[in-house]
């Protein structure tokens, strides 16, 4: 299987307490050993126990593609030193909970209009991609709203036709409407996905994971 369903710290949240792309996936430090073979198995990349400004809350405060990883500017040096033994970090002025405010995958970042045009432009350069401004359900808090793999991308199921055009373009991707943990729109925190797999929440319902098969994998 390439989807399961569990819980991380006790929580259906997944997606808060971790980031992955597809060769490595960061946890919290007390992340117990069924979850880690998960990881391993199911995203079929190295787990890593890391944190972010002293916190277990992974995928709030940072956001990944293969090449680099945005950090707040709350994270400690070595906390980010640590993480450079993995991929290359760039720090967020603007903002704390970075991973609520973009998504990214290797062709593009998706990030909050509340970005500067100077920091999105650095943001892309440091992760080899295209950035751009990008509303999802006509909400701000970008990387909230979707969750991106090499493969395609779900989003809020609130969001619009234009908005969903937009994503495409910039992940260079199809994408999907789709809720998580029965029923909320902010899927990031509901899901640890990459090109090989994804954990959900172990709340999702069937119809949902039927919508995380059609935009992740299955139309691929």
């Amino acid at each position: 299987m390439y989807i399961e369903q569990s819980d991380l710290l006790g929580t259906a949240f997944v997606g808060v307490f971790a980031a992955t792309n597809d060769k490595v996936t960061f946890l919290p430090p007390n992340t117990g050993e069924d979850f880690i073979t998960l990881v391993e198995d199911i995203l079929k990349t190295e787990a890593v126990k890391a944190s972010v400004a002293n916190s277990p809350l992974i995928g709030v405060l940072a956001c990944l593609n293969s090449r680099c990883i945005a950090l707040p500017r709350t994270a400690y040096k070595e906390e980010a030193d640590a993480l450079e033994s993995y991929l290359s970090t760039v720090t967020v002025e603007a903002f704390t909970a970075v991973g609520n405010m973009m998504a990214a995958n290797d062709s593009g970042v998706a990030v909050s209009p509340l970005f500067s045009e100077k920091e999105t432009k650095r943001i892309g350069e440091a992760f080899g991609a295209t950035p751009a401004p990008v509303h999802v359900a006509g909400l701000e808090t970008t990387g909230s709203c979707v969750v991106v793999t090499g493969k395609g991308f779900l989003a809020n199921p609130n969001a619009s036709a234009e908005e969903m055009r937009l994503l495409s373009k910039v992940f260079k991707a199809e994408g999907e409407l789709g809720s998580l943990n029965y029923g909320n729109p902010f899927i990031s925190g509901c899901i640890l996905a990459n090109s090989n797999g994804a954990i959900v929440g172990s709340t999702s319902t069937p119809f949902e994971l039927g919508r995380v098969d059609d935009a992740l994998f299955f139309k691929k």
